[in-house]
């Protein structure tokens, strides 16, 4: 009997259809409705007027690095050009929402979780950068099991749908069958024999599947799963799993600076040093404090661009490409506005992004395999059977949660008139 084949760590799973659906749900969803209630503070006519009023306050928070420069280039474009808050993400939408717009911080402030009792709308921009950072700025796998993302799905649509997201459109996307998925379906000959449906008339949803998105999804899975599994393949070679808890103990001294430095987080010194005397676990940690580690404690030496500029094209070294990678990370993943790439942007990527990672380790025939795969939009000919039922509520379903907002809005204004 032949031996059963590793799973390609790229392959297509109900895990990672699971975390991909969550990222469009969180980013496409979430970045829409914060910019649809900072839109009503600062609505887009007079945005840059709004902003040049702020600057003060817009400047202390660039030189406490608050905001980094490539924030500030957002709200203040070089040349002239118009800002524009459809380019803001998540983290520009919170930093601008609680700082600029006159909100009160929830009870318990605006950097933990609100308790449930707590339905305001400050409670819930809080819960939105809670979810934001928990579930997609801080993974080691894009792979989500199903009980949790049936879990994290009722939580996040719920607040969602309290900043004025449509249930429907939210419905839609859970039901949309992906990857994984859809390759089931097919080999029990369960696709759906329905007719097309044009859907250029209909309003567009944030959370519509397209190429777009679907080139995003993979660019994530690409950098996320490839990308981080790779870089701890290196860690891991430079301090053995079987020695990791010894050689994080002679480094205390230098990863307790960093701590204090607010390099390391509190969460991620707690995956090093895990409370209750639980040994540590490469497995668990994410890109962002790979990357940390390996170039505070593994006797890497910075390229000569050093760690935080991107390397000349010239130089393909380990620590060239170890920059490369978080470049990636933070560019493409960490700081979007959306999750759709169009597609001469992803053909771009990809070919960029795994050229480093087949120089760092990973398989070619991988990669390779994780493009080919059909997903959404270019998979098969399923269409939901309530598509053209729903195109109406879709146009309008935005409208009446927002007028509450905008009643919360206009109220704060009025309180700050009377101040």
């Amino acid at each position: 009997m032949a031996a059963a084949t590793a799973p390609s760590l790229l392959a297509s799973s109900v895990e990672n259809t699971n975390g991909a659906k969550l990222n469009r749900l969180l980013i496409d969803g979430g970045t829409t409705v914060l910019r649809s209630v900072f839109d009503g503070f600062h609505p887009p006519l007079n945005l840059a007027a709004d902003l040049h009023v702020n600057y003060p306050t817009l400047n202390t928070l660039l030189k406490k690095k608050v905001l980094r420069t490539a924030q500030w280039d957002q709200l203040f474009p070089p040349g002239g050009v118009t800002p524009d808050s459809k380019t803001f993400d998540i983290t520009l939408l919170f930093i601008l929402l609680t700082n600029i717009c006159g909100l009160s911080p929830p009870t318990l402030g605006w950097h933990i979780i609100p308790p449930p009792s707590d339905n305001s709308l400050e409670a819930n921009l809080a819960r939105v950068k809670f979810f934001r950072n928990e579930l997609y700025g801080h993974v080691s796998t894009t792979g989500v099991d199903t009980p949790n993302f049936n879990f994290r799905w009722q939580e996040i649509s719920a607040v969602l749908v309290a900043l004025g997201l449509d249930q429907v459109e939210i419905d839609n996307l859970k039901a949309e069958r992906w990857g994984k998925e859809d390759n089931h379906n097919v080999e029990h000959g369960q696709v759906d024999n329905v007719t097309s449906i044009d859907l250029a008339t209909a309003a567009p949803s944030p959370l519509a599947s397209s190429v777009e998105k679907i080139n995003g999804a993979k660019l994530n899975i690409l950098l996320i799963d490839g990308g981080t599994t790779i870089v701890r393949e290196i860690f891991d070679r430079l301090h053995h799993p079987s020695n990791l808890l010894a050689s994080l103990k002679s480094s205390s001294h230098t990863l307790n600076i960093l701590l204090k430095r607010g390099v390391l987080l509190r969460r991620q010194w707690d995956l090093l040093f895990p409370p209750g005397g639980a040994a540590a676990d490469s497995k668990t940690f994410d890109f962002h404090l790979l990357f940390i580690l390996l170039t505070n404690i593994c006797g890497l030496s910075p390229p000569p661009s050093g760690w935080n500029t991107t390397p000349a094209p010239s130089d393909t070294s380990l620590e060239a490409n170890l920059v490369r990678v978080k470049y990636f990370r933070s560019t493409f993943y960490s700081h979007v506005s959306t999750t759709g790439v169009d597609t001469p942007t992803f053909t771009s990527l990809w070919q960029d992004i795994s050229a480093v990672l087949v120089s760092l380790g990973l398989d070619q025939a991988e990669i390779d395999g994780l493009k080919a795969e059909r997903w959404g939009e270019g998979d098969y000919r399923h269409v939901q059977h309530d598509l053209a039922l729903l195109v109406g509520k879709q146009l309008g379903g935005f409208n009446n949660t927002q007028l509450k907002i905008q009643e919360t809005v206009e109220k704060v204004r009025r309180t700050e008139l009377h101040v």
